[in-house]
């Protein structure tokens, strides 16, 4: 659950680093006014060669489902209790 780019020796790389030069950078307004070119400078300079996508295969799906519905469920009856508890010690 996470994407990124890889340097020529395969360690991820944060684009943001190139994304700040861009942004820090005075008089640009838009990409297209030479933040394209800056950014991609600033990727050959970091040596990123491609990408990566980090993500739950299909077979998590219903697993990850049923775990995160019984958190709400308990969530749920921890809610209903305590709402009985304190109806309870208001209207004895």
């Amino acid at each position: 659950m996470d994407t990124g780019l890889l340097t020529a020796s395969g360690a991820r790389f944060d684009q943001s680093i190139c994304w700040d030069q861009v942004n820090q950078t005075p008089g640009l307004d838009r990409m297209e006014d030479g933040g394209l070119k800056l950014f991609d400078r600033c990727l050959v300079e970091h040596h990123a060669t491609g990408q990566y996508v980090d993500y739950h295969p299909g077979a998590h799906f219903w697993p990850t489902q049923l775990i995160e519905s019984g958190i709400c469920l308990a969530l749920a009856a921890l809610a209903a209790l305590a709402a009985f508890r304190l109806l309870r010690a208001r209207h004895p």
